[in-house]
């Protein structure tokens, strides 16, 4: 019984050390995001040259352009 506890209470605390370390890389990629607003407008742009190349090359049925630019 005593080892049953403290399997749960090995888990428990690893599992919310786990969770803590994520939340601390997700606060640091917001505060990347806010240093560097100009990249994120330059992505933007890209991304939206992207779509409307594939959504061209969709409706083009240009198959091969298709499945090149899924990844």
């Amino acid at each position: 019984m005593k080892l049953n506890l403290l399997l749960i209470i090995g888990l428990s605390i690893l599992i919310s050390y786990n969770t803590n370390g994520q939340d601390n890389k997700t606060i640091q990629n917001k505060n990347e995001a806010v240093v560097n607003p100009s990249r994120d407008n330059d992505l933007k742009t890209e991304f939206t040259t992207d779509m409307s190349n594939y959504l061209k090359a969709f409706n083009e049925g240009d198959w091969d352009r298709v499945i090149n630019m899924i990844y």
